[in-house]
């Protein structure tokens, strides 16, 4: 069952109800503390949201060992969230993985020139 609340622009809300209930959790007038404390709740994750470091060139995977290096000893001793920590980790990952395809296509790619190369030199002959 659908929420019975109404807004002020006379549309219904979207949410589905509690169970054995008339209302969302957001819209219960019973829970009006409760939803205050979670919209706040929500709210202060922004915090995470910040500057940790200066901006960082990654081009090589030794570049990404010493920037790991960095965020590891920052989360442990500087106080940097463990979220940061931990998307950075995620994220310098995904950045390997773009590498690695991207360096093994390249060597491929050099692997089918000198083929031809060969093929065609040993046709000429």
């Amino acid at each position: 069952m659908k929420c019975i609340y109404i807004n002020d622009n006379n549309k219904k809300c979207n949410a589905y109800s509690q169970k054995g209930k008339d209302y969302c959790f957001r819209h219960d007038p019973t829970k009006r503390e409760e939803s205050r404390l979670a919209s706040s709740k929500g709210g202060s994750n922004r915090a995470l949201q910040g500057f940790y470091g200066n901006p960082v060139k990654l081009e090589t995977p030794e570049d990404v060992k010493i920037f790991l290096s960095k965020v590891i000893s920052g989360v442990w001793s500087e106080g940097i969230p463990v979220q940061v920590g931990s998307s950075m980790g995620f994220l310098t990952r995904c950045w390997l993985d773009a590498y690695e395809v991207s360096d093994v296509e390249k060597r491929l790619n050099e692997v089918e020139i000198k083929i031809e190369s060969y093929l065609r030199k040993s046709t000429k002959s």
